[in-house]
């Protein structure tokens, strides 16, 4: 499968994109060569804030040690995996989407089973094409 970058305007391969959660792919809407560009510009133009951010993160011990976050991380993952209700109640209602102003309370059971499938549905194809590119 292939996608438009909207920096550079030229149609890649989704291999030429970082992962992104926010689109509906699944990847970035700029190609990893325009958005490592982007950054070196970024840094070139803004060298305080650039030391700023390395300063915060040698003081942040989040940054050092990400152990204590394992078993967080780990069950976030087999919430998605395992596509539970709350996962999908805050799919249906995350910001930017058509229910961002439902209360994930008021959510019927059959709207959940719906949106659970069209999930399954999306990981299939998006499967049968990373097969289907890869030969």
């Amino acid at each position: 499968m292939t996608k438009k970058c909207n920096y550079c305007k030229k149609i890649k391969s989704l291999d030429e994109y970082f992962k992104s959660t926010s689109s509906a792919d699944g990847k970035a809407y700029k190609c990893k060569k325009c958005t490592v560009e982007d950054r070196k510009k970024w840094v070139k133009n803004n060298p305080e804030k650039y030391k700023a951010q390395l300063e915060r993160r040698k003081r942040n011990p989040w940054y050092k040690d990400k152990r204590h976050l394992m078993p967080k991380i780990k069950h976030q993952r087999q919430l998605r995996r395992d596509l539970c209700d709350k996962y999908v109640k805050q799919l249906i209602c995350s910001k930017g989407t058509i229910g961002e102003n439902i209360d994930p309370n008021d959510i019927p059971a059959e709207l959940i089973e719906a949106y659970r499938i069209h999930i399954k549905l999306k990981r299939i194809l998006n499967k049968t094409a990373k097969l289907k590119s890869s030969t």
